[in-house]
């Protein structure tokens, strides 16, 4: 049971698992869009659910997020903490058997056969009605075209007559074609013969001269091999030779390189023994400017002296800062100055009084930081361990005092110092005489104080001379400063000229081991380079030995191949006259050859065959009827020549237009295709509608006998139900004689009064609250019938009077009370008192509102706690 008061969010679980278990926005009749139930002012929504599912649960995670335009929405899903897509959460939401977007959750949940079927009947009359007028149409379309075709037969009939004239006519054609062509190869072969009889004479006549042709080939053999070793021996002397020239590079490189190690070792000593004067020189400067710097250094502890003089305080937290300057607790230790006094120069001595009495003491007493934070860290510090408690910072008067009392805390006040006061004010004539009154008063004191005064500067003479000379000891004290500030500038450029040398130290002894060891690696290559020099030398001198005895050999060889080519001419020339005849017959068997090859191609392109394909066996068949003689076939070409103008003459259409028939017989053979292609479908189709009537017989039998099965029981339950409530209630099927199966269906008949009667469940005879009522003890009379997880009812009490709303509580408690039912959730915004729940019941009260305690903040233990205390009182 959720409870909670009107629009503090109840409704709100309802979209949470709709929208988290894949279902439509549509369903839950709000808004369109997925945005729409972000709530306002957020730009996501995090929907968690947690199905039972041991071991272990499934927990399905959905992440709704607005656009940035605010115009769409996104979705991320997740399946026990693994990214997954809506697709894949309906499917396991499918088959955990949830069907979020069923309200009521009744045939395609219980007995899905039962709909099924239902849904097969309808089909089937709807079915029925058009197969039925697909056939008629078929029919009509049947006749038009058998009408047509008994109007073309007759013409079909002579274009096939004059076709078979002038197929003959093209067969007596290519007969012809292919009995040329072998007239023709008939010549080619016997042309053939008679030249392979003149090759064969010429060929005894060269068989007589064989060894001095197979002679020629040895020779032509050998000269082709020694002469390819020739080029691959001058190859071979070539490469020797860039090799040496090789070697003689690189011995010269080796020669360069040593030579210019000995030049660079003599440029390193005579480096070294600069730098060592440099660095001498250095050194002795270093030496004389920091014997200066350590004079010039007493500068700061006099000045140290004359603040302490005014100022022990200021001296205190100079020194404190001066020893705690490079700790850790500074941020910027190298930025913080002071006191002014004492980090001050004054460049001309004769001005340095007036700087003096320019700068107020208190600055000259103040502490300068580039940091606020370390500005804060030394005020505490001054504070707490200098226990300093008057001081000036920025544009206030800090004053710590320390209480006498309790755990003597410090307590620090803070002045803000006034600003200057100028005459800018209107004139008051009233005013003016006043201060005229006081001025007049004011002048007679300021006569007598100049008396005083006129008197103090006589006094005061001895002590400016003594302020002369302080400030003469002053300008001493800047100057020496000055000078050490200079004396570090240059101490610091001679400490990193003495650093540098120092990095740069010569070993000439280390240095003559590395080029002594340099130059044996040197001579050590400088010897390899010459052996292999040496190698190659030899190697060289060999092949260019070998080179010219071949090419000594490769003469004799060529003049022994001019011999026996002198021979063999003269004997070709004894086959002069074999020689020509051959000519001329190979001449003759070519033309022979090339007209039996175009008789061939016209045979075949008349035949209407590719050049590399053969004739097919029915065209071989055929023509092996036709005589083989030309003459007679040129008779027979004649005849089919008549044949075909006789036919032609007769029908005036052909005259006109041949094409016409063309499309004649294209018509006459589509609808014969067609007549047989509508005839075989047409009965099919009836065969078809008959077979289904026999299996819809059966199915109407099996279906009316489940459905009246399923409502008797429904009927019970909500027949019980009504009689707890003292009214009467029934169950009914509605049917349709001429099974109209679209017209069945499930009525609900109700009587809520003694004094009325049995009517239908309508919106126009009973109340909102009798509707109610009637609907939520339909819906619990089919959960013994129903298989889902669990069951949503929103305000299903809107409208009952407290009685009712009573007893389908406790009806709604007593079905979802049993172990084999759904998990029920029941929202209401109210709850009426004594009503009994059952041990099973959860009650959920949803505390939402602008001054609730987030649900993160609640402590159990505390409230457990307090209501314990309140139950013992």
């Amino acid at each position: 049971m959720v409870l909670c008061m009107l629009g503090s969010g109840k409704s709100s679980i309802v979209c949470a698992v709709c929208l988290g278990l894949a279902g439509s926005p549509s369903v839950l009749g709000r808004a369109k869009q997925i945005k729409d139930f972000i709530k306002h002012g957020q730009m996501e929504a995090i929907v968690e659910i947690t199905l039972f599912n041991p071991p272990p649960n499934t927990v399905i995670k959905s992440v709704f997020k607005q656009n940035s335009d605010m115009q769409g929405s996104t979705s991320n899903w997740f399946i026990n903490g693994t990214q997954s897509s809506k697709k894949k959460v309906a499917e396991l939401v499918k088959s955990f058997n949830i069907q979020v977007d069923n309200l009521c959750q009744f045939l395609p949940q219980i007995n899905p056969e039962l709909y099924q079927k239902h849904q097969k009947l309808l089909n089937f009359r709807s079915g029925e009605d058009n197969h039925m007028k697909e056939i008629n149409k078929r029919e009509e379309h049947l006749k038009d075209l058998e009408s047509k075709n008994q109007v073309l037969h007759q013409r079909v009939q002579r274009y096939r007559e004059r076709e078979k004239h002038q197929d003959k006519l093209r067969l007596l054609k290519i007969k012809r074609c292919w009995v040329e062509y072998n007239n023709q190869r008939m010549k080619y072969f016997h042309s053939k013969k008679e030249l392979q009889k003149l090759e064969d004479e010429l060929k005894e006549l060269r068989e007589s001269h064989t060894p001095q042709i197979n002679a020629i080939d040895k020779l032509r053999e050998k000269r082709t091999n020694l002469k390819s070793k020739v080029d691959k021996q001058s190859t071979d002397i070539k490469n020797d030779q860039n090799k040496i020239r090789a070697c003689k590079s690189d011995n010269y490189k080796l020669i360069k390189k040593a030579e210019n190690l000995r030049n660079d070792f003599k440029l390193k000593v005579a480096q070294e023994q600069e730098r060592a004067t440099r660095y001498c020189l250095a050194l002795f400067l270093y030496e004389d400017i920091e014997t200066d710097l350590n004079k010039a250094n007493d500068v700061k502890t006099a000045r140290l002296d004359i603040v302490r003089g005014y100022s022990k305080d200021t001296y205190q937290a100079a020194k404190w800062l001066n020893e705690n300057k490079n700790e850790r607790q500074f941020k910027n230790p190298t930025e913080i100055w002071g006191p002014i006094a004492v980090e001050i120069n004054v460049r001309d001595q004769r001005y340095a009084k007036y700087v003096e009495n320019h700068i107020a003491l208190r600055d000259m007493m103040a502490f300068v930081f580039s940091n606020s934070d370390d500005s804060k860290t030394f005020l505490q510090e001054i504070v707490s361990d200098l226990k300093i408690d008057n001081f000036y910072a920025a544009d206030s008067h800090h004053v710590s005092r320390r209480s006498r009392y309790g755990q003597r805390e410090i307590s620090t006040r803070i002045t803000a110092i006034r600003d200057a006061k100028y005459l800018n004010n209107n004139v008051d004539t009233k005013q003016v005489e006043t201060l005229n009154k006081k001025r007049s008063k004011l002048q007679e004191q300021v006569r007598s104080v100049q008396s005083e005064t006129a008197k103090i500067k006589e006094d005061l003479k001895p002590i400016e001379a003594e302020i002369a000379t302080i400030n003469d000891s002053k300008k001493m004290v800047e100057n020496k400063k000055s000078r050490i500030v200079v004396s570090e500038t240059k101490i610091n450029g001679y400490r990193k000229s003495i650093e540098q040398e120092e990095a740069v130290y010569f070993d000439k002894d280390e240095e003559e081991k590395k080029l002594f060891k340099n130059l044996k690696n040197i001579d050590k290559e400088k010897l390899e380079v010459t052996k292999r020099m040496a190698s190659i030398v030899e190697q060289y001198v060999d092949r260019v030995k070998e080179n010219v005895i071949d090419l000594v050999k490769l003469l004799d060889i060529n003049r022994e191949y001019e011999y026996y080519s002198e021979i063999l001419a003269r004997a070709e020339k004894e086959a002069e006259n074999v020689i020509e005849q051959r000519a001329r017959k190979m001449r003759e068997t070519q033309v022979l050859k090339d007209a039996a090859k175009n008789a061939l191609n016209v045979a075949k392109k008349e035949s209407n065959v590719g050049q590399k394909e053969n004739l097919p066996r029915e065209l071989q068949e055929r023509l092996s009827l036709e005589p083989d003689d030309i003459e007679e076939i040129n008779e027979k070409i004649q005849a089919e020549k008549s044949k075909l103008q006789l036919n032609t003459q007769d029908d005036a259409s052909v005259t006109a237009g041949i094409y016409f028939y063309v499309f004649v017989v294209d018509e006459y053979e589509k609808n014969n295709s067609a007549i047989t292609a509508l005839t075989d479908e047409i009965s099919k189709m009836k065969g078809k509608i008959c077979a289904e009537k026999y299996k819809v017989k059966e199915c109407i039998d099996s279906w009316t006998t489940g459905i009246k099965h399923m409502t008797a029981g429904i009927d019970q339950k909500f027949q019980h139900f009504f009689n707890k409530l003292n009214c009467v209630g029934e169950i009914k099927l509605r049917t349709n004689k001429d099974e109209d199966f679209s017209k069945f269906a499930i009525e609900i008949w109700v009587k809520f009064r003694s004094t009325d009667k049995v009517q239908l469940l309508d919106s126009h005879l009973q109340s909102g609250g009798e509707r109610s009522v009637a609907t939520i003890i339909y819906l619990i009379s089919l959960q013994e019938f129903t298989i889902c997880p669990f069951r949503i009812v929103d305000e299903i009490n809107q409208g009952m009077d407290p009685q009712n709303e009573k007893r389908i509580f406790e009806f709604v408690l007593e079905v979802s009370s049993n172990s084999k039912v759904s998990q029920y959730l029941l929202i209401t915004p109210k709850l009426l008192p004594n009503l009994c729940y059952d041990g099973k019941l959860t009650a959920l009260f949803i505390y939402n509102g602008p001054n609730m305690l987030d649900q993160q903040q609640w402590n159990l233990k505390r409230f457990i706690g307090k209501k314990h205390i309140e139950g013992k009182k």
